[in-house]
Protein backbone atom coordinates (compact mmCIF):
# COMPACT_ATOMS: atom_id res chain seq x y z
CA UNK A 1 0.00 0.00 0.00
CA UNK A 2 1.14 3.34 -0.48
CA UNK A 3 0.46 5.95 2.40
CA UNK A 4 0.86 9.54 1.37
CA UNK A 5 1.14 12.24 4.10
CA UNK A 6 -0.13 15.90 4.03
CA UNK A 7 -3.15 16.90 6.83
CA UNK A 8 -4.31 14.38 5.14
CA UNK A 9 -1.45 11.41 3.70
CA UNK A 10 -2.55 9.66 0.77
CA UNK A 11 -2.37 5.76 -0.54
CA UNK A 12 -2.80 5.96 -3.74
CA UNK A 13 -4.20 2.65 -5.55
CA UNK A 14 -5.02 0.06 -3.29
CA UNK A 15 -0.89 0.83 -3.24
CA UNK A 16 -2.00 4.33 -2.41
CA UNK A 17 -3.59 6.36 1.46
CA UNK A 18 -3.76 8.72 3.47
CA UNK A 19 -3.07 9.70 6.65
CA UNK A 20 -5.78 11.99 8.31
CA UNK A 21 -3.60 14.64 10.30
CA UNK A 22 -4.14 17.86 12.89
CA UNK A 23 -4.98 20.82 10.17
CA UNK A 24 -2.50 24.25 10.31
CA UNK A 25 -5.10 27.37 10.26
CA UNK A 26 -2.96 30.19 9.45
CA UNK A 27 -1.45 30.42 6.41
CA UNK A 28 -1.55 34.02 6.38
CA UNK A 29 -4.20 34.24 3.84
CA UNK A 30 -8.04 34.58 4.27
CA UNK A 31 -10.04 31.81 2.76
CA UNK A 32 -12.07 33.58 -0.08
CA UNK A 33 -15.82 32.97 -0.72
CA UNK A 34 -16.69 30.51 -2.90
CA UNK A 35 -20.14 30.23 -4.53
CA UNK A 36 -22.26 26.72 -4.46
CA UNK A 37 -24.46 25.69 -7.31
CA UNK A 38 -27.91 24.71 -6.05
CA UNK A 39 -29.50 23.66 -9.74
CA UNK A 40 -27.41 20.96 -10.57
CA UNK A 41 -28.58 17.74 -9.58
CA UNK A 42 -26.38 14.23 -9.76
CA UNK A 43 -27.61 11.99 -13.05
CA UNK A 44 -24.73 9.00 -12.51
CA UNK A 45 -22.53 7.59 -10.00
CA UNK A 46 -18.34 7.49 -9.39
CA UNK A 47 -19.66 3.62 -9.07
CA UNK A 48 -21.11 4.03 -12.51
CA UNK A 49 -18.28 6.35 -14.24
CA UNK A 50 -15.40 3.55 -13.05
CA UNK A 51 -17.12 0.65 -14.37
CA UNK A 52 -16.81 2.34 -17.74
CA UNK A 53 -12.91 2.13 -17.80
CA UNK A 54 -11.68 -0.87 -19.68
CA UNK A 55 -7.76 -0.78 -20.23
CA UNK A 56 -7.76 2.15 -21.88
CA UNK A 57 -8.97 6.26 -21.70
CA UNK A 58 -11.50 7.19 -22.83
CA UNK A 59 -13.14 10.66 -23.08
CA UNK A 60 -16.89 11.25 -21.66
CA UNK A 61 -19.28 12.75 -24.09
CA UNK A 62 -22.63 12.15 -22.14
CA UNK A 63 -23.72 14.78 -20.32
CA UNK A 64 -23.54 13.46 -16.87
CA UNK A 65 -23.33 14.63 -13.48
CA UNK A 66 -21.72 13.35 -10.25
CA UNK A 67 -21.13 14.14 -6.89
CA UNK A 68 -19.07 13.13 -3.80
CA UNK A 69 -17.29 14.07 -0.63
CA UNK A 70 -13.95 15.86 -0.66
CA UNK A 71 -11.41 13.72 1.72
CA UNK A 72 -8.33 15.22 0.51
CA UNK A 73 -6.67 18.57 0.82
CA UNK A 74 -3.33 19.74 -0.23
CA UNK A 75 -2.85 22.24 2.41
CA UNK A 76 0.30 20.78 3.77
CA UNK A 77 2.00 20.38 0.48
CA UNK A 78 1.87 16.63 0.67
CA UNK A 79 -1.03 16.60 -1.94
CA UNK A 80 -0.21 18.05 -5.80
CA UNK A 81 -2.99 18.43 -8.10
CA UNK A 82 -4.78 15.72 -6.95
CA UNK A 83 -8.32 15.89 -5.26
CA UNK A 84 -9.83 12.41 -3.95
CA UNK A 85 -13.74 12.21 -3.19
CA UNK A 86 -16.14 9.39 -2.33
CA UNK A 87 -19.77 8.82 -2.20
CA UNK A 88 -21.11 8.98 1.00
CA UNK A 89 -19.46 11.01 3.84
CA UNK A 90 -20.67 7.36 6.29
CA UNK A 91 -19.89 4.08 5.13
CA UNK A 92 -18.60 5.08 1.35
CA UNK A 93 -18.91 2.10 -1.97
CA UNK A 94 -16.27 3.99 -4.29
CA UNK A 95 -14.27 6.93 -4.61
CA UNK A 96 -12.25 8.95 -6.90
CA UNK A 97 -9.35 10.77 -7.74
CA UNK A 98 -9.52 13.74 -9.93
CA UNK A 99 -6.82 15.62 -11.42
CA UNK A 100 -6.44 19.31 -11.24
CA UNK A 101 -4.33 22.13 -11.80
CA UNK A 102 -5.40 24.35 -9.27
CA UNK A 103 -3.24 25.25 -6.14
CA UNK A 104 -4.74 25.84 -2.99
CA UNK A 105 -7.76 23.82 -4.09
CA UNK A 106 -8.40 23.00 -0.39
CA UNK A 107 -9.39 26.98 0.13
CA UNK A 108 -11.79 26.43 -2.82
CA UNK A 109 -12.97 22.52 -2.08
CA UNK A 110 -12.76 21.49 1.50
CA UNK A 111 -12.58 18.35 3.40
CA UNK A 112 -16.37 17.15 4.00
CA UNK A 113 -17.57 19.42 1.12
CA UNK A 114 -20.05 17.56 -1.29
CA UNK A 115 -18.82 18.83 -4.42
CA UNK A 116 -20.66 17.96 -8.09
CA UNK A 117 -18.63 17.60 -11.46
CA UNK A 118 -19.88 17.47 -15.18
CA UNK A 119 -17.73 14.47 -17.02
CA UNK A 120 -18.72 16.40 -20.29
CA UNK A 121 -15.13 16.42 -22.00
CA UNK A 122 -13.26 15.10 -19.16
CA UNK A 123 -11.04 12.03 -19.60
CA UNK A 124 -11.09 8.46 -17.35
CA UNK A 125 -7.99 6.39 -17.25
CA UNK A 126 -6.02 4.46 -14.90
CA UNK A 127 -2.51 5.09 -12.82
CA UNK A 128 -1.11 3.17 -10.73
CA UNK A 129 -4.41 1.43 -10.22
CA UNK A 130 -5.95 4.09 -9.23
CA UNK A 131 -9.20 5.15 -11.53
CA UNK A 132 -8.41 9.19 -12.79
CA UNK A 133 -10.70 11.57 -13.91
CA UNK A 134 -9.58 14.98 -15.67
CA UNK A 135 -7.76 16.50 -18.67
CA UNK A 136 -5.32 15.00 -21.02
CA UNK A 137 -1.41 14.73 -22.24
CA UNK A 138 0.39 13.13 -23.70
CA UNK A 139 3.07 10.45 -22.48
CA UNK A 140 5.65 9.15 -24.46
CA UNK A 141 2.80 9.81 -27.37
CA UNK A 142 0.10 8.21 -26.10
CA UNK A 143 -2.77 10.06 -24.29
CA UNK A 144 -2.81 9.81 -20.67
CA UNK A 145 -4.99 11.50 -18.27
CA UNK A 146 -3.50 14.73 -16.82
CA UNK A 147 -4.38 17.60 -14.44
CA UNK A 148 -7.54 20.17 -15.34
CA UNK A 149 -6.13 23.14 -16.25
CA UNK A 150 -7.11 25.68 -13.52
CA UNK A 151 -9.00 27.94 -16.03
CA UNK A 152 -11.80 25.24 -16.74
CA UNK A 153 -11.86 23.74 -13.28
CA UNK A 154 -14.97 26.12 -12.67
CA UNK A 155 -16.33 24.72 -15.83
CA UNK A 156 -16.18 20.94 -14.22
CA UNK A 157 -15.97 21.17 -10.70
CA UNK A 158 -18.80 23.06 -8.07
CA UNK A 159 -19.57 23.19 -4.79
CA UNK A 160 -22.85 22.07 -3.53
CA UNK A 161 -25.28 24.04 -1.31
CA UNK A 162 -25.17 21.79 1.40
CA UNK A 163 -22.92 22.36 4.46
CA UNK A 164 -19.72 21.21 5.16
CA UNK A 165 -19.77 17.07 6.72
CA UNK A 166 -17.36 15.38 8.43
CA UNK A 167 -16.41 12.05 6.80
CA UNK A 168 -16.04 9.08 8.85
CA UNK A 169 -13.21 6.33 8.13
CA UNK A 170 -14.54 2.60 7.49
CA UNK A 171 -12.31 0.51 9.67
CA UNK A 172 -10.64 -2.56 8.13
CA UNK A 173 -7.77 -4.67 8.28
CA UNK A 174 -4.53 -4.70 6.29
CA UNK A 175 -5.95 -7.80 4.41
CA UNK A 176 -9.60 -6.77 3.94
CA UNK A 177 -8.61 -3.77 1.45
CA UNK A 178 -10.41 -3.68 -1.70
CA UNK A 179 -10.19 -1.73 -5.45
CA UNK A 180 -13.30 -0.52 -4.14
CA UNK A 181 -11.81 0.94 -1.68
CA UNK A 182 -9.23 3.39 -3.46
CA UNK A 183 -9.31 7.16 -2.94
CA UNK A 184 -12.31 6.51 0.22
CA UNK A 185 -11.28 7.02 3.97
CA UNK A 186 -10.26 3.74 5.93
CA UNK A 187 -8.55 3.20 9.18
CA UNK A 188 -6.52 0.54 10.01
CA UNK A 189 -5.36 -0.21 14.34
CA UNK A 190 -2.19 -1.06 15.67
CA UNK A 191 0.30 0.02 13.12
CA UNK A 192 3.28 1.58 13.88
CA UNK A 193 6.59 2.48 11.40
CA UNK A 194 9.14 -0.07 10.76
CA UNK A 195 11.61 -0.53 13.97
CA UNK A 196 14.32 0.02 11.58
CA UNK A 197 12.82 3.14 9.44
CA UNK A 198 12.63 4.95 13.15
CA UNK A 199 14.77 8.33 13.32
CA UNK A 200 14.13 8.98 9.41
CA UNK A 201 12.44 11.59 8.68
CA UNK A 202 8.99 11.76 6.17
CA UNK A 203 10.76 12.30 3.35
CA UNK A 204 13.92 13.34 1.37
CA UNK A 205 13.88 16.37 0.62
CA UNK A 206 12.52 17.21 -2.67
CA UNK A 207 12.00 13.43 -3.49
CA UNK A 208 9.12 11.30 -3.13
CA UNK A 209 9.81 9.12 -0.61
CA UNK A 210 8.62 5.70 0.61
CA UNK A 211 8.55 4.49 4.46
CA UNK A 212 6.98 1.29 5.61
CA UNK A 213 3.99 1.07 8.25
CA UNK A 214 3.44 -2.35 9.81
CA UNK A 215 1.39 -4.59 12.81
CA UNK A 216 1.47 -7.24 15.22
CA UNK A 217 0.88 -10.04 12.02
CA UNK A 218 3.73 -7.97 9.83
CA UNK A 219 1.32 -6.92 7.24
CA UNK A 220 3.21 -4.06 5.38
CA UNK A 221 1.41 -0.72 4.23
CA UNK A 222 4.06 1.64 1.66
CA UNK A 223 3.72 5.15 3.48
CA UNK A 224 4.46 7.21 0.16
CA UNK A 225 5.50 11.22 1.29
CA UNK A 226 6.32 13.99 -0.89
CA UNK A 227 9.58 15.87 -0.45
CA UNK A 228 8.17 19.28 -0.63
CA UNK A 229 5.24 19.05 2.43
CA UNK A 230 5.59 20.98 4.96
CA UNK A 231 6.66 17.96 7.47
CA UNK A 232 9.35 16.65 5.35
CA UNK A 233 11.94 17.40 7.47
CA UNK A 234 10.07 16.01 10.57
CA UNK A 235 10.80 12.68 12.26
CA UNK A 236 8.75 9.42 12.25
CA UNK A 237 6.36 8.78 15.07
CA UNK A 238 7.97 6.32 17.48
CA UNK A 239 4.92 3.90 19.35
CA UNK A 240 1.94 1.95 17.55
CA UNK A 241 -1.45 3.46 17.33
CA UNK A 242 -4.70 3.92 14.47
CA UNK A 243 -4.39 5.70 11.23
CA UNK A 244 -6.57 6.61 8.94
CA UNK A 245 -6.11 7.08 4.78
CA UNK A 246 -7.26 6.67 1.62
Amino acid sequence: MNFRINNIVCLSSLLGLCLVMACVKDKNFDTPESDCESDLTANYTIGDLKALYVDELIQIQEDWVIEGYVVSSDLAGNFFGTLHIQDNLIDPTQGLQLEIDLRDSHLFYEVGAKVLIKTKGLYLGMSRGAIKLGGVFSAFGNPAVGRLPAAVVGQHLFNSCNPLGSPQPKKVGVNELEDSMISTLVQFANMEILSTELGLTYAVKEEETIRTLTNCEDLELELLNSGYSDFQANLLPEGNGAITGF
